[in-house]
């Protein structure tokens, strides 16, 4: 295939540092310096909330930085500049000197939000920065998003209602074969271990499916790294959090029964993955938008009990792919899993039906083929508008 001549400046969260973002950022990135030859990748700095003066005045200099590189990259020659979106003041502000200087030097922009809940966000925010936020999304020629049921936090006003893009998350597929439940379940909790991921809530699930209904024949792995967030009622640190952790696990007996892995890439990941029959992620996390772990967790035939939160809905149909429960219910999740565990031959369907929707929705292929659509078909138009 003939390379595109665009010159794109890619502004993203991008690994080592692993979220379902930098991971989908990562691949839409590979695909474009397949496709065209020129992309001057910029680095956004990881997205935790800076608590400290210290931390803050960091982000800043971190953000005046990006800004730096962005300037000397994008030069005058540049196209496209796809810039990933931010739900936080701070990133807001990040991103305002790129999308001025793109608007006055009439480059293409395209904006990515990987978050849903982006309303509830600007609503908390003050009447000037509301305004300027509308601004930003009226200069973009077009605005990512992940779901239809987060479609209204996105439409701002008509005019940015009609740049906005549906192109949710896309997952590379093998060759899976739906799923049994023999002898034992295994379990999955596949994510960083935030409270308000709902980790707390599949624990204390085992903890009832073990100690009070007696189901001995199951296990849960729990691979993620403990993080804290603003959203956290907790109010305590990563390292309180894994202590609290183990010592429930300790106080309950629940040893042979739940293992913590930490955080878990590559083939390691995919081995949980293949192991596992259920995915249990019951968030309620505020800035969450599409869980890439539902998608590998479903692409591997696993039935995923979740909540209907954020754009989840769009992956997991309820009672047929899996189950949407309301947050904070430990006796629901164990409820679910007792009667998966008590009816095999409709797991194995669920699992089945799983599989066919992730195929036919969420392929990596798809998701690229959509994403390159929206980059090149300015390329399309410059040349068209040029004859």
């Amino acid at each position: 295939m003939k390379k595109k001549q665009n010159k794109i400046i890619f502004v993203g969260l991008l690994p080592p540092i692993i979220t379902g973002q930098s991971v989908a950022t990562a691949a839409i990135l590979d695909h474009l310096r397949k496709h065209t030859n020129y992309v001057k990748v910029i680095r956004l700095p990881d997205n935790l909330t800076p608590k400290s003066s210290v931390q803050k005045i960091l982000k800043w200099w971190q953000f005046i930085l990006v800004n730096l590189r962005f300037l000397w990259a994008a030069g005058w020659s540049s196209k496209i500049v796809y810039l990933s979106g931010a739900r936080s003041f701070m990133g807001t502000l990040r991103n305002l000197p790129m999308i001025a200087w793109s608007r006055w030097r009439h480059q293409r922009i395209i904006m990515h939000y990987h978050c849903g809940d982006y309303t509830e966000f600007l609503s908390q925010q003050p009447n000037w920065f509301q305004k300027v936020s509308c601004w930003a999304h009226e200069q973009c020629e077009d605005i990512i998003i992940l779901g239809s049921s987060i479609r209204q936090q996105f439409e701002l006003n008509k005019d940015v209602a009609g740049k906005l893009r549906v192109i949710p998350y896309g997952i590379s597929l093998s060759s899976t074969e739906k799923k049994y439940i023999e002898s034992s379940i295994s379990l999955l909790f596949l994510s960083n271990l935030i409270h308000t991921k709902g980790y707390w809530d599949v624990l204390k699930a085992i903890d009832i499916l073990v100690n009070m209904w007696q189901y001995r024949n199951l296990t849960c792995d729990f691979c993620g790294s403990f993080m804290t967030n603003s959203d956290d009622p907790t109010n305590i640190t990563s390292e309180q959090a894994k202590l609290n952790f183990d010592n429930f696990v300790e106080k309950r007996n629940l040893q042979n029964f739940v293992s913590f892995h930490g955080p878990v890439v590559d083939e390691k990941k995919k081995k949980f993955l293949k192991k596992a029959h259920v995915l249990l992620l019951p968030t309620y996390y505020n800035t969450e938008g599409q869980p890439i772990s539902i998608l590998e967790a479903m692409a591997h035939g696993q039935v995923v009990i979740s909540t209907a939160f954020r754009a989840i809905p769009d992956m997991v149909h309820d009672q047929k792919t899996g189950f949407l429960l309301p947050p904070c219910n430990a006796n629901a999740i164990a409820e679910k899993i007792k009667w998966l565990i008590d009816n095999p031959s409709q797991y194995s369907e669920m699992s089945q039906r799983a599989l066919e929707h992730v195929k036919s929705n969420f392929s990596m292929q798809l998701h690229l083929k959509k994403i390159e659509a929206i980059f090149f078909e300015y390329e399309s138009y410059h040349h068209n508008s040029s004859v």
